[in-house]
């Protein structure tokens, strides 16, 4: 995974619409397959209240898929964890938008 900021290079901290890129490999893929690379950009920063830690919720249009990563760009392991960040996060945005701002 590498982590791009504004300016092309490797970030310690991410930050809003810096772009993280996954390399993955289909299982159905042949061995020897080339890796598919997934461009990700950060859309939101989640701080949990009670630790102060924060999290990226990042999308990618190309996957059509969502993921959370620590705030030096890292997925996280706990899929529990992700699933109620990105939950808050999408419930905000409905919000946001509901209210019209």
């Amino acid at each position: 995974m590498s982590i791009e900021s504004g300016n092309e290079s490797r970030a310690s901290r991410i930050e809003l619409q810096d772009r993280i890129v996954l390399e993955t490999r289909p299982q159905a893929a042949p061995a020897g397959a080339p890796p598919e690379h997934f461009e990700f950009e950060v859309v939101g920063i989640v701080e949990d209240a009670q630790s102060a830690t924060q999290y990226a919720v990042c999308y990618s249009e190309r996957a059509d898929e969502f993921i959370v990563t620590s705030e030096n760009g890292e997925l996280l392991d706990d899929d529990k964890l992700a699933q109620e960040i990105l939950g808050d996060f999408l419930d905000q945005a409905t919000d946001t938008e509901d209210d019209g701002s």
